[in-house]
């Protein structure tokens, strides 16, 4: 089956010198959804914390479908993984202008299960022994996938496992991707510090596939880690310092991988959306994980995949580039856009933690092409989910 995604598809056009300076990106617009908004999945009554069960937010990505259709995801919910949360993604109409209007309504509500129709939950320990695909379920990232203008599948990663898999249209999964045994942790356990205390290799406690991208053609995803594996760094002075973050890339059809090292700024950042451009081009979203006026980085990163190695062969990482052999060669990475310029105006008393999606949305009317990010409100009492919309400016699509 030949894919192909619609947001990468419509953006294979933006063409970037990896050289060149800062791109001139404006702010269009802005939205906020009250925090007692609520989805159209029906459901009725509440969780154990008392939260109602069709309550919308934890909005961690969302994927463009054309015209001014998205998809949203929400991850698992809220109180970090202790309640059942049900999993699920909306289809959303959301139309923005040039002049700063933007509306929205969600047309649908779709509960994410397994291919045997199992509810699949956010609870941490939703585990079944020796079950590799367990009932829970921590949805971080989502892209539309289609064959010519069909739609017919939706990519969603997850952070437990971590996995890439696909669902149909209706939330029903129907097909789990191979992933490298590195990647995969050997002892899950519904308590992080557990996980930390008896894994020695794979992804980090809530720190799995956060980001996810998909080639022009539909062919090939590429999935992040938020942090770098537990094997690839160091644990100094109680904490870990590795700064070498892997890229997955999978081929749907065959299910062969490679693996790229991308550098991470700091010991604090996290890796939290991959956008592709083109075959090997793509914006990294990365962030630290503060709010308010403490908040230091919230950027957009142009990475570029062409000739940087394969480190698939190599079960391990030092913590920095420095000590990496002279034959291995990390992609290149350059800032694109920091939103924490004070012509955004979205550095203030009140910045939001975490920036989580990343998508293209359609072109405005003058050419320029848009991006639209998603800030994780977490459920957390009054915090409005929160939408930017950015336009890149015709100079920089050159």
């Amino acid at each position: 089956m030949r894919l192909h995604a619609v947001g990468t598809m419509l953006a294979a056009g933006l063409l970037f010198a990896v050289n060149s300076a800062s791109a001139e990106v404006t702010k269009l617009a802005e939205l906020r959804i009250p925090a007692q908004a609520k989805d159209q999945s029906k459901l009725a009554g509440k969780l154990d914390n008392g939260m109602p069960l069709n309550q919308f937010g934890g909005i961690g990505a969302l994927s463009w479908a054309g015209e001014n259709v998205y998809y949203l995801l929400p991850d698992r919910g809220p109180d970090d993984g202790a309640v059942p949360y049900p999993t699920r993604f909306h289809k959303a109409q959301i139309q923005f202008s040039a002049e700063g209007a933007v509306e929205w309504k969600i047309l649908e509500t779709h509960l994410l299960t397994k291919d045997s129709g199992e509810q699949l939950v956010g609870a941490a320990s939703a585990l079944k022994h020796g079950d590799k695909h367990p009932g829970r379920l921590d949805p971080e990232a989502i892209r539309f996938v289609q064959r010519g203008n069909k739609p017919v599948a939706l990519a969603i990663s997850d952070e437990y496992g971590p996995r890439v898999d696909l669902y149909d249209l209706t939330g029903k999964r129907t097909r789990k991707l191979k992933i490298p045994g590195k990647f995969e942790i050997e002892h899950p356990s519904g308590n992080a510090a557990e996980e930390a205390q008896k894994n020695d290799k794979g992804r980090q406690p809530n720190a799995g596939f956060e980001a996810l991208g998909i080639s022009p053609d539909g062919q090939t995803l590429y999935a992040m880690n938020q942090r770098p594996l537990i094997q690839d760094g160091a644990i100094a002075n109680g904490r870990f310092s590795g700064l070498l973050n892997r890229i997955l890339r999978i081929d749907i059809e065959s299910e062969n991988s490679a693996e790229f090292i991308y550098p991470l700024e700091t010991i604090d950042s996290a890796v939290c959306e991959l956008l592709m451009i083109d075959s090997h081009r793509a914006l990294v979203l990365e962030r630290d994980s503060l709010a308010g006026p403490l908040a230091k980085q919230k950027s957009l990163y142009l990475i570029d995949l062409q000739g940087a190695s394969d480190v698939s062969d190599l079960k391990s990482l030092p913590a920095q580039v420095a000590d990496l052999p002279t034959t291995v060669r990390p992609v290149s990475k350059r800032l694109f856009v920091n939103l924490l310029d004070p012509k955004f105006e979205i550095a203030s008393e009140s910045t939001p933690a975490k920036f989580e999606g990343l998508t293209f949305g359609p072109n405005l009317p003058d050419g320029r092409r848009t991006l639209v990010i998603s800030v994780d409100n977490d459920f957390e009492g009054e915090n409005p989910t929160v939408f930017y919309f950015l336009a890149l400016s015709p100079e920089d699509l050159n």
